[in-house]
């Protein structure tokens, strides 16, 4: 089966579903130009260890890598604003996540069920947190805060405030 995908330049949009269910997909590699990731693009793509994202990519939509639960690490571009409802779903091996400055909103269960999930950053321009975020990330044990929101991040989870 297909196991890397590196999409040549002048593609500007990869449309839902592209990548689902492609189970043997381990690497990814997205051009600059490329402005979102679509609804279910990479769902379920179970063996895919490594994602990199361009820098124009604006927003990451619903289950776009729900289900992706080897993968380890995604930097999201600093100029994504949204992350969409289960966006990473059940990505399992997720340790650590950085929100760049600049996501204004994320959604319902973007990242429930991350389990190894240890910490994540989220920056002061977050200003809407959608249910349940971090739904099942039974991992999960320090939250760096910088957002002036109130959420209710779970028992056991340190709130770290910035001091600025």
């Amino acid at each position: 089966g297909l196991t890397s995908v590196t999409i040549p330049e002048g593609v500007t949009t990869i449309g839902s579903y592209t990548f689902d269910g492609c189970s043997s997909l381990t690497s990814v590699t997205i051009p600059e130009g490329v402005t979102s990731v679509k609804e279910y693009t990479f769902s379920g793509c179970c063996n895919l260890e490594s994602v990199t994202l361009p820098e124009s990519v604006t927003s990451i939509k619903d289950n776009a890598f729900a289900g992706c639960c080897t993968l380890t690490s995604i930097d999201i571009p600093k100029n994504v604003t949204s992350i969409g409802r289960y966006a990473f779903k059940g990505c399992s091996k997720l340790t650590t996540i950085v929100i760049p400055e600049g996501v204004t909103s994320i959604d319902d269960w973007a990242f429930s069920e991350c389990t190894e999930l240890e910490s994540i950053h989220i920056p002061r321009s977050v200003k809407s947190m959608g249910l349940w975020v971090f739904n099942e990330c039974t991992g999960l044990k320090r939250v760096y805060l910088d957002s002036d929101i109130d959420y209710d991040f779970g028992n056991g989870v340190e709130i770290i405030r910035s001091k600025s």
